[in-house]
């Protein structure tokens, strides 16, 4: 085994957990979203189903609040260490298509400072499990594609979307420009229902890792593929500095028993 296959596990274990780094140094920078607010108040009520959102959110949000409590910086842990499990879902979706090393190097670091990943895995609510489980559909879908072993359906029964695109597309797989047109479909059906932009979102990490196979084939051995990784790097860099210009987690919590003690009075 060559000295960059042995390091190459470490390397993207390393890109994972800073990106759980990342999330977890911001959590405090800020107050809580009134979204998480909502949220882990169906924590207190957990039930089969609310008016605004399916039973899943409050479920999650009562066991964290059972186990962590409802800090701030509780609340953004279980966003943060998904993003971690993220990288290695897209990891594995570029070897299914048959990418290598820098192809999984490459989604990963796009990943990592992505912007709209970045903000919603920072939040706790339901898109970053949106975001996760669509991953996890495509990452099942392919190999069933590469091996024809029907078990694999079983992951994906649910994914109506997904099957119904092997019914009309089939024998092409996601390596072909069919994958594209997939990802068009379910814009143009979002768009047609009104959906909110970031509904979209569960189909970036897949369209990520498809485009780093795409440009590992592209730039080959050559040594342009660093400078394209850094390029992907350095114009996704986040500005730093500056001070927040919310009031810190604490004042909320405060301004909270304070408006609870108006209220009894």
């Amino acid at each position: 085994m060559s000295r960059t296959r042995r390091f190459f596990p470490l390397t993207l274990a390393f890109i994972a957990l800073l990106n759980v780094g990342l999330h977890l140094y911001a959590a405090g920078n800020l107050e809580y979203h009134r979204d998480e607010l909502l949220y882990f108040a169906l924590g207190f009520h957990p039930d089969w189903g609310y008016a605004s959102v399916p039973p899943l959110i409050g479920w999650i949000a009562g066991g964290v609040r059972l186990l962590f409590g409802t800090g701030v910086w509780a609340v953004k842990l279980l966003p943060a260490l998904l993003s971690g499990v993220l990288i290695y879902l897209i990891a594995g979706i570029v070897r299914e298509l048959r990418g290598g090393d820098f192809a999984v190097l490459l989604a990963a670091a796009a990943a990592l400072l992505m912007p709209a990943l970045l903000r919603f895995f920072h939040l706790f609510q339901p898109v970053h499990l949106d975001i996760l489980w669509w991953t996890v559909l495509v990452w099942l879908s392919l190999p069933f594609e590469n091996t024809g072993r029907p078990r694999y359906l079983l992951f994906l029964l649910p994914a109506a979307g997904i099957l119904l695109g092997w019914l009309l597309f089939r024998p092409a797989t996601h390596r072909e420009p069919y994958l594209g047109l997939a990802a068009l479909f379910a814009l143009l059906v979002l768009l047609l229902l009104r959906g909110k932009s970031y509904y979209f979102l569960g189909f970036f990490p897949a369209l990520t890792a498809a485009g780093a196979v795409w440009w590992e084939g592209l730039v080959g051995a050559r040594r342009f593929k660093w400078v394209l990784t850094a390029a992907i790097l350095l114009l996704n860099l986040p500005p730093v500095g500056g001070r927040p210009t919310t009031r810190p987690a604490p004042r909320l919590r405060r301004s909270a028993r304070l408006g609870r003690a108006g209220r009894e009075d």
